[in-house]
């Protein structure tokens, strides 16, 4: 099985392809240009320097947030439109599982993603060798209340996400030396790992349609957040 899969939820644009569970071809960019702008050229070379036919694909997955409003639909209306003009499938991967996927060691994992005002966009999930299990709901809250609360348990747990170099000493302030902190080549979002946790869906036979791969959020966008107030 050959799964394409994207990463627009935060700064990063990252493409990949996963050949029956392997990467053939990953790129991540970061910079100044808009994901708007480097989704499609990157999505090219992939393929390209992975020596595969779009028309090969079998699976297009996209991290379907929570994240950045406009990353995301970048993200799912890219894919939704491959998976229409190719008639293939295609798998929304809640973009928490896919920051869990990065790390390897067994215990808690905590994906802290910025949502800003104070608040990140989190899961606690538990691995044990290769399986990873979700054992916390989905949630937009305040850093300290999921710290200080992970502090009380006294349980080691590896914190994964954008939202790590923002909470940085916070996260050491209430975990102390129970705190694992993500490298900075593992903190951010990867297209490979969105492929990884895709395919394993795929298997199981977890896709959908591109006219029912929608984008996941967490709470309103900001301007209709700013409207309610008003």
């Amino acid at each position: 099985m050959i799964v394409l899969a994207v990463e627009t939820s935060a700064k990063t644009a990252s493409a990949a392809l996963l050949c029956d569970g392997e990467v053939k071809a990953e790129i991540n960019v970061n910079n100044t240009m808009t994901h708007s702008q480097t989704l499609m050229p990157i999505i090219d070379q992939v393929l390209r320097y992975a020596g595969k036919d779009i028309d090969e694909v079998d699976v297009f997955a996209a991290a379907y947030g929570p994240g950045s409003f406009t990353g995301i639909r970048i993200g799912v209306a890219t894919v939704k439109s491959l998976a229409h003009v190719h008639n293939k499938p295609c798998v929304g991967v809640n973009t928490l599982d896919a920051l869990a996927e990065n790390i390897a060691c067994d215990g808690l994992i905590v994906p802290m993603m910025d949502a800003r005002c104070g608040q990140i966009y989190t899961a606690i999930f538990d691995r044990e060798g290769d399986s990873i299990r979700r054992i916390g709901e989905y949630e937009a809250i305040q850093a300290e209340i999921v710290l200080t609360g992970l502090g009380v348990t006294g349980q080691k747990a590896a914190f994964v996400g954008d939202g790590v170099p923002v909470y940085r000493k916070m996260i050491l302030a209430k975990m102390g030396d129970k705190a694992r902190i993500a490298p900075p080549i593992l903190v951010n979002g990867r297209a490979s790992s969105v492929a990884a946790v895709a395919y394993r869906m795929a298997l199981a036979g977890q896709t959908v349609s591109y006219l029912e791969l929608e984008p996941f959020y967490l709470r309103a966008p900001q301007a209709e957040r700013e409207a309610a107030k008003k």
